[in-house]
Order: structure tokens, then C-alpha cells, then sequence
């Protein structure tokens, strides 16, 4: 009985050791999933804003056959990274569409004759810069413009026909806005975006104008997520 209770006072001692003391710290430490992420430096979130605004023309839209086809729905679509001390860059997608019917063509099962529904199109595709501060955020890029316009034409035949003219060139987009947090990583944006665009307008006739602009405001809602 007394070489047991010697030997237990030996490894007990030996617990106790300074030695192991830290060997058994310096093992907690690397197995310890708290210290690898305390360790660790992660790289900041993406955060993305998918909107839906209101756009308004201010080009003049030679194109245009009415008026009233200076104005229309659009979608905002943008995704940031973030680079630290509240600078960012990223992708920036603007969307400008707008339909109206066209000259009545061939007749319904009816009889009635159905209009053939004519589309304008514009778009928007940089790469921007951005700031944010608190809730605020601004931001500025360049890239791609492309405009999409159908026209009515009337052949020898005087039969109404519908060709599209269309051109790609460069594009750029600045706007602002503010974020209002509704969840941990959610939040409602509000924002003013403005873009313009430049190229010629080619259809399958030819040249259709050259050196046609779009340039259009667009204020609009959307959601956020990081």
C-alpha cells in the first residue's frame, strides 16, 4: 500500500509540473477553435444592393417616336468589396426599358387587328468606385453603354415592318444613396443613380443615327445584403 500511494503522489506531482503546465497551454492553444479565430483575419463581406427605380430620360431620344417615351421602370444592380477605411469596387448594372404598342398588324382569331408591341431599351455595365460613411454611400464608375430602340417602317408594299436599331459603346454611372439596417444582414437602400451612354444606332438597314446618347436619372428602393 505505500509504494501505490508513493507512486500516485509521483504522477501528481508530475501533473502539477511547470513543464507540463505549459506544454498542456501551449497544446490547448493550437487545438482551440476560439484561438484559430482569433488568429485569423477574415476579409470583409460583399454586400450587394438589388433595386427597383423609376428612370427619366434627359437625352432627348432622337429615336423616339412619342414623347411620352421618355420615362420608365428600371432595375439598380450593384455589388461592392470592400477595401477598408470605407472605400470599396465593384460592379454597378443598370437596366432602362420601356414598351408601347405599336401600328396595328395582322387580325386576332377575332378579327381585331393586334398592335405589334415595340420596346426602347437602355443599359448600363461599370466598374465603380465607391465611399461609404455611417449610413451614406457614394459611388462613380465607367464601362459599357448599350441602347436598343424598334422602329416602324413602312415597305413598297405599304405593309407596316419592324427593324431594330441598337449600338454599344462606352458608358458611365454615378449616384449616392443611404442604407437604413432592418437585420443583422439586411438592409432597405435608397438611391439616385444617373447614367450615360454613347454609340452609334445600327439596324439591318444600315447606319441609323450616329452618335446617339442616352442619358437618364433613375431613383429607385432596394435591398441589401452582405
Amino acid at each position: 500500500m505505500r509504494a501505490v500511494t508513493l507512486l500516485l503522489i509521483f504522477f501528481g506531482l508530475g501533473f502539477l509540473h511547470p513543464a507540463y503546465t505549459r506544454a498542456q497551454e501551449s497544446t490547448d492553444t493550437v487545438t482551440s477553435p476560439d484561438s484559430v479565430v482569433e488568429q485569423g483575419s477574415p476579409l470583409p463581406p460583399v454586400y450587394a444592393v438589388l433595386g427597383l427605380g423609376y428612370g427619366m430620360r434627359s437625352d432627348g431620344c432622337v429615336l423616339c417616336e412619342s414623347p411620352e417615351e421618355d420615362s420608365s421602370f428600371s432595375v439598380y444592380l450593384g455589388v461592392v468589396r470592400p477595401l477598408g477605411k470605407g472605400f470599396g469596387v465593384g460592379l454597378d448594372v443598370n437596366l432602362w426599358r420601356r414598351g408601347r404598342p405599336g401600328t396595328p398588324g395582322p387580325l386576332d382569331p377575332e378579327g381585331v387587328p393586334e398592335p405589334i408591341p415595340l420596346s426602347n431599351t437602355l443599359a448600363n455595365l461599370s466598374v465603380s468606385f465607391s465611399y461609404d460613411y455611417w449610413q451614406l454611400f457614394v459611388h462613380a464608375g465607367a464601362g459599357l453603354a448599350f441602347g436598343s430602340q424598334d422602329l416602324e417602317m413602312e415597305n413598297p408594299e405599304g405593309a407596316i415592318i419592324i427593324h431594330t436599331a441598337s449600338g454599344l459603346g462606352p458608358g458611365f454611372t454615378a449616384g449616392a444613396g443611404i442604407t437604413i439596417p432592418v437585420a443583422s444582414m439586411v438592409s432597405l437602400a435608397f438611391y439616385g443613380n444617373l447614367n450615360v451612354g454613347h454609340y452609334d444606332m445600327v439596324s439591318p438597314q444600315g447606319l441609323t443615327e450616329r452618335s446617339a446618347k442616352h442619358q437618364y436619372l433613375e431613383l429607385g428602393v432596394g435591398v441589401g445584403m452582405r
